[in-house]
Parts: structure tokens; sequence; C-alpha cells
């Protein structure tokens, strides 16, 4: 058995070994469903809204960095909304929005947390629905888009139309292909931290190293409208933190966002500068508002060893100190505001 251990050290598996979980029936013509993992508690409910790139399951790749798992641990009642969206249906932010809202009816308010672009939906949904969210915890999401930073200037440059009108969706290769090459373009300076030379040679790389090249090689399709969406409102107009940007003629105010916020950012990120997340600082009315920077990667925040023993036990204590269980629970069907999406 010693010997098998060794062997799996150099021949690292592929298996995936998610958590377990029970998918929720929630009623929607569109591809999204909900799962509701095993084993957690009733301290506060978890909602996690995934990116819209790539497959969630960097989030739970196996137990041992497992972020699913980490919430479960500390008797949080978690859900994912998996979007499903490798298809030809024309989806947009509305309809995650609106999704979202009919998930919030069924097991009542919760704490919400996006990463990257969930993050970003995360926003959305609590911009226009503030009062079913008890608190909203962020994990590299790009707000601001003025940098001449080149991880914001390729956006600026990307026109998703093509891409959209041919396949309907965006093919995630694509994508990827673009984060790729600003891994290769920033790592000769994030060499030069100790920190991030420790988290690349680290032994969870080697273990993990087939499972994350399945990540990047199998990632789904993206769903076409809801990536234009996003580039267009923000890497090109830079209009989210400006109470501009318009999704299916509803105007998003990020300025209304009262709830207790966390946000978590890596110091050496390839995809998302820090002041890019920094800025939804003064674009927030959030009286509880705190900011980690995490000397990890874009990735590492959710799959290296450190951030499992330092980062998600303190993101776990801020929900649980922070969360506002004594907000009423407000009857489904109702808005707090008449210009919000309804389904």
């Amino acid at each position: 058995m010693h010997a098998l251990d060794h062997l799996e050290t150099f021949f690292p598996p592929w298996e995936i070994k998610p958590s377990p979980s029970q998918t929720i029936d929630i009623k929607t013509e569109f591809p999204f469903s909900l799962e509701r993992y095993l084993g957690g508690g009733q301290v506060e409910r978890v909602l996690v809204v995934p990116p819209i790139i790539n497959h969630p399951w960097i989030l739970d790749m196996r137990p041992e960095i497992s972020v699913i798992q980490r919430f479960c641990e500390r008797g949080f009642e978690v859900y994912m909304i998996r979007w499903n969206c490798d298809h030809e249906q024309d989806i947009g932010f509305y309809q995650m929005i609106s999704f979202i809202r009919e998930v919030l009816g069924k097991i009542g308010n919760t704490s919400i947390f996006g990463y990257c672009t969930g993050g970003i939906i995360a926003l959305l949904f609590t911009s226009f629905y503030p009062k079913w969210v008890n608190s909203l915890s962020l994990l590299a999401t790009p707000v601001e888009f003025s940098s001449p930073d080149l991880r914001i200037l390729w956006g600026k440059f990307f026109d998703a139309g093509p891409f959209r009108r041919v396949f309907k969706n965006i093919p995630g290769q694509v994508v990827n292909a673009m984060g790729m090459a600003l891994w290769y373009y920033h790592l000769p300076v994030f060499l030069c931290h100790e920190e991030f030379v420790d988290e690349i040679t680290s032994e969870e790389i080697l273990i993990d190293y087939w499972r994350r090249l399945q990540w990047i090689v199998e990632t789904p399709s993206i769903p076409g409208k809801a990536y234009e969406e996003f580039i267009q409102g923000c890497y090109r107009d830079n209009v989210l933190t400006k109470n501009a940007m318009m999704i299916d003629g509803h105007r998003i105010s990020l300025s209304k966002i009262d709830v207790p916020l966390l946000n978590i950012m890596a110091q050496y990120d390839h995809i998302v500068p820090i002041e890019s997340v920094r800025a939804l600082r003064k674009a927030v009315a959030s009286s509880y508002y705190e900011e980690i920077i995490f000397p990890s990667s874009h990735v590492g925040l959710s799959v290296s060893r450190r951030a499992h023993q330092e980062l998600w036990p303190t993101v776990a204590h801020w929900i649980k100190e922070n969360h506002l269980r004594n907000r009423p629970m407000r009857p489904t069907g109702m808005s707090d505001d008449s210009s919000s999406p309804s389904t």
C-alpha cells in the first residue's frame, strides 16, 4: 500500500472526487440545475454561484482541497448552481439572475458566494434583490476595467459577436487560450516572489496535475449572450461600477448593495488585477465590507494547500459572523424593485 501511494505521487490520477450531493428540483425552461451537498449543517445556507467559464468542480476537486467541503465542515448548508450551458440556447445574465431568484424563492434567504464571473452574476442579483441576500462573498471578481493592464486590455479588443453568430455559444477553448497566454506573460514577474514559487512547486501541483489539466482541456462552451454582455458592459464600456450597466433593459445599480461583503483576491492573479477587484469598495453601500488579498494565484485560491489551511477557515468564520439571520424572509414572488427582472 505504501508503494502504491508512492507511485501515485509520480503518476497522479485523473479522477475527480466531488462531494456527495443531491439535485434539488427548480422549475426552469433553461438547463440550469441546483445541487445540495450532503454532510453540511444548519449554521447558514450558502449558495455557490460558479463562473460561466470552465467547470465548477475546481471548487470541489477532491476532499483535501475542496471549498465545498470546507463550508460543509463548518456547518453550512451548501448549494451550488450548475449552468450546464453546453448547448445552443441563447442564455444571458437575465436568465441567470431569474434562476437565482427561483432558487432563493425555494430555499429561502442565503449567503451567496460567487467566483470570478460567478461573482459578477452574484453582484447583479444582489443589486436587484438585496433583501434576499444575507451576506455576499466574492472570489477573484473584477468590477472596474479602466486600467491599461494587459489583463484588462485584451477584453477591449476581443469581439465575442462573431463567435456567438457562428457557434451560438463561445468555445471555451478560445477563452482558455487567452488565459494561458496571460499566464505565461505574467509568469516571469510572479516567479520573483517566493510565495508564488512555493505554490507552483508544491506537492499538490504534482498530485493534481492531471486533474487541473482535465479542468482546462474539458472546458464547456460559454453561454454566448452572457459572455457578450460581460465583455461589452465590463471590459469595453466599463459601466458596472458606474450604475449604468443594462441587462435586458434593466439597469444595474451596485450602489443598492448594502449587505455584508467579503472581497477576496489573489496577489498573483494572471487574469484579474487587484485594483480591478478592490474598486468594488467604492461602488457598493455595504457598511460591513472587508478585503482579503491572499498570496496565491487565480486557481491557487481554490486548490492550494495553503489556501485551505489559512484562507478558507477565515472565509467560513466571516460568513458565520456576518450573515444577517434576523432579516425576515421575503414572500416568494416579491421583488425589492419594481424594475427587477422576473421569471
